[in-house]
């Protein structure tokens, strides 16, 4: 298939996808309008707003699959949107949190969240996702964390991990054998990350008598991050979200003991072999200070965290994922059957593929797993519904 990306790189998710999906044998044109300090560039076209628009009009017709990014479109009168919808493309938007997260949804089943202090406005976020669900029949979430945000308005939700690519990560795991060990963190986004309550809990282990260095990663382009992280020996993630994200699993693909803040009523929709340590601003310091006495640990945690990245995130294992989607959102336009008898949460965890019933009355999840709705056969040529059948079997 011809894969149209655009219009946000997120954390070099897009330029990931667009090497997996090639990997593949899919044809992968991605651009990005939005350049950061992280300098993000690998298999992505970072254009101007005129050239992406000057290049969706003259190559729109020649793309299968649309899969646009952060929420975001590049027209203003949503021409792009309209053109993806119609019948015979595959068109899907790709929700990353801070897009669609509102504070009364955030705050519902975590308290923490109140101190992030920073969210979308609550009306903008439901105008944007009501129009959404006018043009895209379905979405892709980066973990559970995210599918309140938008389930009410689609019947389809896909859950597909982040991705690395681990011939970029070569493990160094800690020995627990220095004197001064390094804690690391890389606050891109403070506020939402919890840094305040990171830093406050280290002085006091400081002031306490613990001897260990603390490095804080900011400002530097990923590439440059990434060299940095190779020297922790401990890794903080974020601890107010009620969820990890792409730097804790770089940081398992390191093979670095990770502490991020994994929510409870979360805990289901990970495997069981999660490695991360769960700690919130009440309970940091006393996950800090059981590993600091601990260092022995250290390594075994940090393998541990290696062997589910290589499970959960390896970008051949993601991509594929994301190519099932494809296929998948390809075969239900085909029998016209846009809008399967179930709605449902579709998750993909390595190879497991879990399937949850979204109520249609109360948008509520049900935690009970259920087979993965088939699309109808009826208006579908046997040859493509061989071929349909073998691409799934192939992934699954």
């Amino acid at each position: 298939m011809k894969v149209f990306q655009a219009p946000i790189e997120i954390a070099g998710q897009m330029g990931l996808l667009t090497k997996g999906l090639k990997a593949l044998g899919h044809e992968v044109k991605s651009y990005n309008l939005w350049t950061t300090y992280l300098a993000y560039r690998r298999h992505i076209h970072n254009v101007s707003l005129s050239r992406l628009q000057s290049t969706f009009e003259r190559h729109k017709a020649e793309f299968d699959v649309f899969h646009f990014h952060y929420g975001q479109g590049f027209t203003t009168n949503h021409a792009e949107f309209r053109y993806a919808g119609r019948k015979g493309k595959v068109a899907l938007m790709h929700y990353w949190g801070s897009d669609v997260r509102t504070e009364s949804k955030a705050t519902a089943n975590n308290p923490y969240a109140k101190l992030i202090g920073q969210f979308e406005d609550e009306r903008r976020v439901k105008r944007h996702l009501k129009r959404h669900s006018r043009y895209f029949p379905a979405c892709i979430v980066q973990d559970f964390e995210v599918v309140p945000y938008v389930v009410e308005y689609f019947d389809r939700v896909y859950v597909l991990p982040v991705a690395v690519d681990l011939a970029k990560f070569t493990p160094r795991y800690p020995s627990g054998e220095g004197e001064e060990p390094v804690i690391l963190h890389a606050p891109t986004q403070p506020y939402f990350k919890g840094t305040a309550y990171i830093e406050e809990t280290l002085q006091r282990l400081r002031d306490e008598g613990f001897r260990f260095r603390y490095q804080k990663v900011e400002g530097m382009s990923h590439e440059e991050a990434l060299k940095q992280y190779k020297t922790a020996d401990l890794v903080i993630d974020q601890v107010l979200c009620g969820s990890h994200g792409l730097f804790a699993v770089e940081a398992m693909a390191y093979g670095k003991p990770v502490i991020s803040y994994i929510r409870e009523d979360l805990r289901m929709h990970f495997p069981e072999d999660l490695p991360i340590v769960s700690a919130n601003p009440a309970t940091l310091y006393d996950a800090v200070r059981r590993l600091l006495v601990h260092p022995e640990t250290w390594a075994e945690m940090g393998r541990k965290g290696r062997r589910y990245v290589e499970r959960c995130h390896a970008l051949p294992a993601v991509a594929k994922s994301l190519d099932w989607i494809y296929r998948r959102e390809r075969r239900l336009r085909e029998t016209g059957d846009e809008h399967p008898t179930r709605p449902c949460v579709i998750q993909w965890l390595g190879a497991e593929l879990r399937c949850y019933p979204i109520h249609r009355s109360t948008r509520r999840v049900d935690v009970r797993q259920i087979p993965v709705p088939k699309p109808k056969r009826s208006g579908v040529r046997r040859g493509s519904r061989i071929a349909a059948r073998t691409q799934v079997r192939g992934v699954r």
